[in-house]
């Protein structure tokens, strides 16, 4: 099949547009799901720096391997490639940017092969973790993937320019997806979030943002609960000087709505908190049960999902629109778009597409121990849980998860916070990067307070900050 990822018309919305670096991560995820060969030209066309960047190259190269697959111009500039993918294998891979390319942007093509794969799949990517034009790593797992049944290891953060990022996740596979069900968003109950620094930038610019975003959620949400932690970043876990915040907004049926801003030069550090803040109150006001930026990354889930998922969203956006033209260009699933409101639903009849599992992979047995070592952190081990990768795919909501932070080896014995049911903002911070483990269990339902406390410069925990 041929694509031109130059432009395409919307999704029967009468629009055209210019997505080159998303439609080229869905084709190939597709293709390699699916066993099509495919060729994609016209790649980044109208942009100034037109073809593959490093970002869209490794992308590419990863698929390709996780496949066993094949590449024709797989190169820096190229405006054209042509992909025969084989098999998907379980295994361990790699993929590094060498810039500050997104991290988030190379698990969006390759965490589907991985899901779909034949048993447990290492994928140690390297790049940006926070960047521009792309969902920072923190967003992407405590709002996106966070409904994902995976284990992640946060090992070095990348800031523009320098990159140097560093994860690693651990995927089990599924042999077919339940339908996606999210139509009921509730009321806000809570709202948590993070603002931190990194490099040469000093606590109080985290301190600043966490107030000023503080003070406008209280101001837009009142009598709702507002927990934003601040901390700067160890030097020797991040790359680069950087800054940003993330906001999340859960509901009372589970939903989880994001916001987030990066600190630039041309914003007063106050201006940050308030970006992010009306990043979150978009989709909060119009009642969603999904951000704008996770409402495209559902597709090629519904799209591979067996049976008929319901996504309600705000305003369809570019981006979404470009996901289910390619979904339906690669796949016999039939999406429609019904509107209610300012809002939409996306209904989508899936394929139900299953694989069988390889139960004797080599990594089928993956422990920590298998990349023991990883720098002066490790993951701690838990029992594999039987149900579903994707819990949002089975009930609609979080219920039935439990986060558990993940700390220094050393103080695992004398300080664990195993068995904790808190949200995600109340996880101990050890100089700022936060590790932890998302995992499915039968009963446990989230509880406990969003309070989460700064950290000083020298990334010590403090009562009282500046």
């Amino acid at each position: 099949m041929s694509l031109s990822a130059r432009t395409f018309p919307g999704a029967g919305l009468n629009r055209r547009f210019v997505a080159g670096g998303q439609i080229l991560r869905m084709a190939l995820a597709f293709s390699a799901l699916r066993k099509i060969p495919i060729r994609v030209h016209n790649i980044r066309a109208g942009r100034s720096n037109p073809g593959l960047r490093a970002q869209h190259l490794k992308g590419v190269k990863i698929v390709c391997d996780m496949s066993q697959g094949k590449l024709k111009g797989a190169d820096i500039g190229s405006t054209e490639i042509h992909f025969y993918p084989g098999k998907i294998i379980s295994g361990e891979y790699e993929a590094d940017t060498q810039t500050a390319g997104s991290i988030c942007l190379l698990l969006q093509v390759a965490l589907p092969c991985a899901l779909f794969s034949d048993g447990m799949t290492i994928l140690k990517l390297k790049g940006g973790t926070n960047a521009e034009m792309a969902p920072q790593f923190d967003y992407t797992t405590e709002v996106t993937i966070r409904h994902k049944h995976f284990n992640y290891f946060l090992r070095v953060l990348g800031y523009f320019p320098r990159g140097g990022g560093e994860v690693h996740i651990r995927v089990k596979p599924v042999k077919q997806l339940n339908p996606i069900n999210i139509v009921d968003a509730g009321q806000v109950v809570r709202v948590w979030g993070w603002a931190f620094v990194a490099g040469n930038l000093p606590i109080k610019v985290a301190n600043t943002m966490a107030d000023s975003a503080t003070q406008a959620l209280l101001k837009a949400l009142p009598n709702i609960e507002v927990s934003i932690e601040a901390y700067k970043e160890r030097t020797e876990e991040a790359i680069g000087t950087g800054s940003g915040i993330n906001i999340v907004a859960e509901t009372s049926t589970g939903c989880l709505l994001g916001g987030s801003a990066l600190g630039k030069r041309e914003l007063k550090t106050e201006e940050v908190g308030v970006k992010a803040v009306e990043d979150l109150l978009q989709s909060v006001k119009t009642e969603a049960c999904v951000d704008s930026y996770a409402q495209d990354q559902l597709i090629l889930l519904m799209a591979l999902a067996n049976g008929k998922s319901r996504v309600k969203c705000g305003s369809i956006t570019l981006h979404t629109e470009t996901a289910i033209h390619i979904a339906q260009l690669l796949t016999q699933a039939k999406f429609n778009i019904v509107k209610e409101g300012a809002n939409s639903v996306i209904e989508c009849e899936g394929i139900g597409l299953a694989v069988e599992l390889n139960t004797t992979s080599a990594l089928a047995n993956y422990t920590t121990e298998a990349v023991e070592d990883l720098g002066e952190l490790s993951l701690i081990v838990y029992p594999d849980a039987s149900t579903s990768l994707l819990h949002f795919m089975q009930s609609g909501s979080l219920k039935g998860w439990r986060c558990e932070s993940l700390r220094r080896r050393r103080q695992v014995t004398s300080e664990s916070n195993l068995g904790s049911r808190d949200p995600p903002s109340s996880r101990v911070r050890l100089g700022g990067v936060a590790r932890q483990r998302v995992m499915p269990v039968e009963s446990a339902e989230f509880g406990g307070q969003c309070a989460g406390r700064p950290v000083t410069e020298r990334g010590t925990r403090s009562e009282d900050a500046n």
